[in-house]
C-alpha cells in the first residue's frame, strides 16, 4: 500500500507529486482530510524561513540554516538534544554542519 497526497480539481484527484503507476490503472482511493491547524499565517520573514527549510535535502543542510538564525530561542538547544538523542539510541554520528562523532 502506498499513500500519495492528491488534490480534487474538476472532479478528479490529481496527485501533488510524480507517481509511477500504469496508465489506466485501478485504485482504491480513501480520503483524509488535513486537519486544520487553527494557526494563522506565517509573518512574510517567516514564511521565507519556513520555504528554506522545506528546501532542505539533508540534517546537515537543516542544521546549516539554523545556524543562521538569531538565538531567540529561549535557550532550547535543539541540535544537541538531537544529538542526545542519537546517541541515546545508538546511532552516533553527530547533527551539524562539522558532523563530528562523539
Amino acid at each position: 500500500m502506498t499513500t500519495i497526497s492528491a488534490v480534487y480539481e474538476g472532479g478528479v484527484f490529481r496527485p501533488t507529486e510524480k507517481f509511477d503507476l500504469a496508465e489506466g490503472a485501478e485504485v482504491r482511493l480513501t480520503v483524509f482530510s488535513p486537519p486544520e491547524s487553527g494557526l494563522p499565517e506565517p509573518a512574510p520573514a517567516d514564511a521565507e524561513l519556513i520555504r528554506r527549510l522545506q528546501a532542505c535535502r539533508s540534517i546537515d543542510e537543516w542544521a546549516t540554516l539554523m545556524a543562521t538564525q538569531s538565538e531567540d530561542d529561549e535557550g532550547y538547544d535543539i541540535i544537541g538534544l538531537l544529538n542526545e538523542n542519537r546517541k541515546f539510541s545508538g546511532w552516533h554520528r553527530s547533527v551539524g554542519p562539522s558532523g563530528a562523532v562523539p
